[in-house]
């Protein structure tokens, strides 16, 4: 595909998988006009040997007729695109590539993982890239917290643990939803946009450790369902034991993956 003919409502995945069609669709009538004229194709041998190759391509291409029509489905509901970051069946990565019988995903531990595409079109499939083309991939961050610390407080702590994480970006500006009031806590999510989107797994490794530091520093504690309500003491970790050993400030920094990547640290 040379790209020198352009339709609005055509995208290059789609166009290309409309091309093997057409070409797959061609051959076929091509070596459907030219069987009769074929030295020997009225011979009882040569029906016997086609009759027996269409039975073997019948029972064999069941599965593989599966996957391509599912793959057509997959290409042409535009569900997935290569150098999307998505979540199929609980792999999470980059895809590499959209083909007429499997999916390859890149994952974060740098995996090449192949989802079959009889599954894509079983399970739903997240896309984080397709709606953040504008302002950037979103990321969003969970905590639940007691009743007895004022929201107000909740929401600087987490805009704060967000201003200090590298790769989010200022413009639109981090928000916080509070999303359930439960029996025991609020449950509050963070919500803010990426400036790389490849580095979107370390980055909620940074925003997680900020999250954490910024509650312990300020002596509030993050709840989970089956805590004591009853106790008095709040479960946090004092500054004073963020690097107890063998952890020191070099190794204990939460930016360490996204440095070892050299993202530069100017945000938009």
């Amino acid at each position: 595909m040379k790209g020198r003919v352009r339709f609005s409502h055509l995208d290059p995945d789609v166009a290309r998988a409309t091309e093997r069609i057409f070409t797959f669709v061609l051959w076929t009538f091509a070596v459907v006009v030219a069987f009769p004229y074929i030295p020997g194709s009225s011979t009882d041998a040569f029906r016997g040997i086609s009759i027996f190759f269409g039975l073997v391509v019948s029972l064999g291409s069941t599965g593989i007729i599966n996957q391509v029509m599912s793959g057509l489905f997959v290409v042409y509901s535009r569900a997935l695109k290569v150098g999307e970051w998505v979540v199929v069946e609980g792999i999470e990565g980059e895809v590499l590539e959209v083909g007429l019988l499997a999916a390859k995903v890149r994952t974060i531990e740098h995996q090449e993982v192949t989802t079959p595409n009889s599954v894509l079109v079983s399970h739903s499939t997240r896309n984080f890239t397709r709606l953040g083309q504008a302002d950037g991939m979103a990321v969003s961050c969970r905590v639940t917290i007691a009743y007895d610390v004022p929201w107000r407080q909740v929401h600087a702590l987490l805009l704060l643990a967000a201003e200090r994480t590298h790769n989010l970006r200022k413009h639109p500006s981090p928000y916080v939803l509070q999303r359930a009031l439960s029996d025991f806590h609020v449950e509050y999510v963070l919500i803010a946009r990426l400036l790389d989107e490849k580095l979107r797994v370390e980055t909620l490794s940074e925003l997680h450790a900020n999250i954490q530091d910024a509650f312990n520093e300020f002596g509030v504690q993050i709840m989970l369902p089956y805590m004591d309500m009853n106790a008095h003491n709040a479960v946090v970790v004092p500054p004073s034991k963020w690097y107890s050993p063998p952890a020191t400030q070099d190794n204990g920094s939460p930016t360490s993956a996204i440095d070892h990547l050299s993202l530069p640290k100017t945000q938009l």
